[in-house]
């Protein structure tokens, strides 16, 4: 079924919360390993429907990985806490989940109230206003609430903005943020397993393929683990700050303001290296063109190289390698080969 943006045709918190508990139930059968991490994008590759149910609205998302959270902390009662461990394991047998569906959705209402309630979610977060862009791309939004939202290449999203709530999804990609300030109604970014809580700033989120990356260039965000249970958030960031968040822990990088604003020089469409390894540049460029740079040879992937250019100059970078390094060129295809 698919739902419209008709408040009349949501589902409501308890029929979301059922259907959040039998996706789990499905995920654990289909689940042969002992661990209780649950990687929700892994498996929506893998299921069709899954990756239907679950893309539907942010609020499915949300109501599954606050289950898994209760779930999980039935594990971890009797179990020592360490921030050193990445993967948490059962000490005794798989808990029999498919037997305790409607127990657990009912503890988990209860958890959402008492220990969850400063993400500041409701269970049935309609769909919103989809945002997107394609490969090499850029968008300017302007929110009902005021906000400016800069979408990079290759990203897409979902603002969910009402009187009662501004919540956004980044499905993948990045992204700018200029948040206006409402103490009252707080913006709130959904991306992957972490939750981005906005103090009022500007900053960006960029949704990689395993962690996201958050560069703040003015004001305040706050980071939270929407599996972890832990009242205190994961990290609170300031202008200057770069951290990398990923399940179970953060790399924050404490940087001057100058690097900051280099990290963004996407929204100029530049792309600025400053000692960056060869294969890290490569990527970056393929990021916004449809044409592959591919380095071929793995003693000049590290080496370093700095400069400025145009997003969309593949070119100019090629000529840059062959001047500068004497790279030797091939082209097949969609591919630009570099060897040493």
């Amino acid at each position: 079924m698919t739902y419209a943006n008709n408040a009349a045709l949501l589902p409501s918190a308890e029929q979301l919360e059922s259907e959040a508990a039998s996706w789990l139930a499905r995920i654990d059968k289909a689940d042969d390993s002992n661990e209780i991490e649950i990687d929700l994008d892994d498996y929506a590759a893998r299921d069709a429907e899954f990756e239907e149910w679950i893309s539907r609205s942010p609020g499915h998302r949300v109501a599954l990985l606050r289950l898994i959270s209760v779930w999980k902390r039935t594990h971890r009662l009797g179990a020592l806490k360490s921030p050193d461990v990445a993967v948490l394991k059962q000490n005794s047998s798989r808990l029999p989940l498919r037997r305790k569906i409607i127990g657990l959705a009912a503890a988990a209402s209860i958890l959402i109230i008492v220990g969850l309630a400063n993400l500041n979610f409701v269970a049935d977060v309609p769909a919103g206003e989809e945002y997107q862009t394609a490969k090499g791309g850029q968008k300017f939004v302007d929110l009902a609430d005021g906000s400016k939202i800069e979408l990079n290449s290759d990203t897409k999203l979902v603002a969910d903005i009402s009187q009662e709530k501004r919540i956004v999804t980044l499905d993948h990609g990045e992204a700018f943020f200029e948040v206006s300030h409402d103490k009252n109604r707080p913006f709130k970014i959904i991306a992957g397993d972490q939750a981005i809580t906005v103090l009022g700033t500007k900053f960006a989120v960029h949704r990689k393929k395993n962690s996201i990356e958050v560069a703040v260039s003015e004001g305040k965000v706050q980071i939270d683990d929407l599996t972890d249970l832990q009242e205190n958030p994961l990290i609170i960031l300031t202008a200057g700050d770069i951290a990398e968040a990923e399940k179970g822990g953060f790399l924050l990088v404490r940087k001057d303001l100058k690097i900051v604003l280099r990290e963004l020089s996407w929204r100029q469409k530049f792309i600025d290296f400053d000692n960056a390894p060869l294969i890290e540049a490569a990527a970056e460029f393929n990021r916004y063109n449809h044409t592959m740079l591919v380095i071929k040879d793995t003693e000049i992937s590290k080496i370093r190289v700095s400069g400025k250019f145009k997003t969309d100059n593949l070119e100019a970078f090629v000529r840059f390698l062959t001047n500068g390094f004497g790279f030797h060129v091939s082209r097949t295809g969609k591919e630009i080969l570099i060897s040493g």
